[in-house]
């Protein structure tokens, strides 16, 4: 999510990121006319793990992502899974 978000937003920080993605962990300033606000304690922890996968993530579109899921091959797995019960187990 983290390189599809800098792709997308070129020049973002990781508040940008971190508003859109985990909302309660960007603290609002409420006398801020403009919304601004701050990340929330554990995100401003120089060796949170989101603040070194920020550091690390290259800003690479999703489509040019490697898939880390297969909807299709894990569609076929839990059919054959599914199949493969009897109708006892089922119940």
């Amino acid at each position: 999510d983290m390189q599809s978000f800098k792709a997308a937003n070129p020049g973002c920080s990781m508040e940008d990121f971190v508003r859109w993605f985990s909302p309660t962990d960007y603290i609002l300033d409420p006398s801020s006319p403009n919304l601004s606000g701050r990340l929330s304690e554990r995100m401003r922890e120089p060796e949170n793990l989101w603040q070194c996968l920020w550091r690390e993530a290259g800003p690479i579109p999703v489509t040019a992502q490697e898939l880390l899921f297969d909807p299709d091959y894990e569609g076929k797995r839990a059919l054959t899974y599914l199949r493969s019960l009897t109708n006892a187990e089922v119940i």
